[in-house]
């Protein structure tokens, strides 16, 4: 959540370089306040990820089921209420207008689900009190030491993404608009039952890993898991 912050910060103060790196040079002046209403996606989907990560660890899977219904009903919602040709007062909806609405959707359904979290957190906390669940540095360097592989691949595979948008904003706002279109029909249509075999997968493999884990002994620190133990789970 605090990186999310950073970058957040990060892209409303350099929204004209944003926009001139991302943007096609036709509506790059008029982009600007959109570039910069986008930018709180930043903090919302750092606080999507970290919750329905942290809960799914904690065998509820439920709580991005809330985050996700939660999106998609407020969305429903704010789009009849505002965007449709039937919303409510005489404005035109605009492309501004329809920024608000997604991050008025990331943020509520984010927010839902973070309270609903800590809800689950204390709960668990009256039911188990040997439990202990408050942060500190020594926790945090031993998630660090296996999490930077991964902080590297999503590095190296958004700086990629982000060389090659750029590249095809540069070519001029047909192929942008092609682009655009391309986006939208691959995580709208085939990316949904991918990221969702994907989580199903990560669950089964952090609950098999666990179990061979607690087998293992929790004494020994660097346990090796034989050929067996991998193919049998």
């Amino acid at each position: 959540m605090i990186l999310g912050v950073l970058l957040m910060v990060i892209f409303i103060s350099s929204a004209d370089r944003l926009a001139s790196a991302f943007v096609p040079i036709e509506v790059r002046r008029t982009s600007l306040a959109y570039v910069r209403i986008s930018s709180v996606q930043a903090i919302s989907s750092a606080l999507d990820v970290s919750v329905s990560t942290s809960t799914r660890a904690l065998d509820h899977p439920d709580v991005p089921l809330v985050i996700s219904s939660t999106k998609f009903i407020v969305n429903i919602v704010l789009d009849l209420l505002i965007i449709s040709k039937v919303h409510v007062g005489a404005h035109t909806p605009t492309v501004n207008i329809q920024a608000w609405v997604r991050m008025g959707c990331d943020l509520t359904s984010a927010v839902a689900g973070f309270l609903y979290f800590l809800f689950i957190a204390k709960r668990m906390q009256k039911e188990e009190q040997e439990l202990e669940a408050r942060p500190s540095l020594y926790l945090l360097k031993l998630l660090l030491r296996p999490g930077c592989w991964t902080f590297l691949e999503s590095a190296l595979r958004n700086a990629i993404y982000l060389w090659l948008i750029h590249n095809i904003i540069s070519m001029g706002a047909d192929y942008a608009t092609a682009w655009g279109i391309f986006n939208t029909i691959r995580w709208g249509i085939i990316m949904v039952p991918v990221q969702s075999l994907e989580a199903s997968t990560l669950v089964f493999v952090g609950h098999a890993w666990g179990r061979w884990r607690a087998q293992s002994g929790p004494e020994i620190r660097k346990p090796k898991a034989s050929r067996k133990d991998i193919i049998g789970r």
